[in-house]
């Protein structure tokens, strides 16, 4: 995305997608465990940028990762954790490969359908 001294800003626009496959982990139904594994892509970019361009720099790579993780349906909601390794990146990405996050349960229930 767009970056103003190799930092990071930020942008107005943006394109991704998430493929992703829900398989059983072997364990009880009622455990409520899933693993999953996914492929990510996206990009960013700033359509509007007023910054000067010596200094600005309006990336509009793509990034692309592929991972696995485990999904457990709590009784807060679903927490997620995952490893992504990425395939497409940039010298000064700063890559995040593990990620730990949650979603109501209403709008997970589909994953555990």
């Amino acid at each position: 995305g767009p970056r103003y001294f190799q930092e990071a800003i930020g942008g107005d626009s943006s394109l991704g997608g998430t493929l992703e496959i829900l398989f059983p982990l072997g364990l009880p139904k009622e455990a409520r465990f899933r693993g999953f594994l996914f492929f990510d892509c996206g990009t960013t970019w700033d359509h509007n940028a007023k910054l000067p361009e010596l200094f600005f720099f309006n990336d509009r790579g793509v990034r692309v990762s592929v991972g696995v993780g485990v999904r457990w349906a709590s009784p807060m909601g679903v927490i997620s954790i995952s490893y992504g390794i990425p395939l497409r990146s940039y010298k000064y990405d700063i890559e995040d490969r593990v990620n730990l996050g949650m979603k109501s349960a209403a709008s997970a229930q589909s994953d555990f359908l």
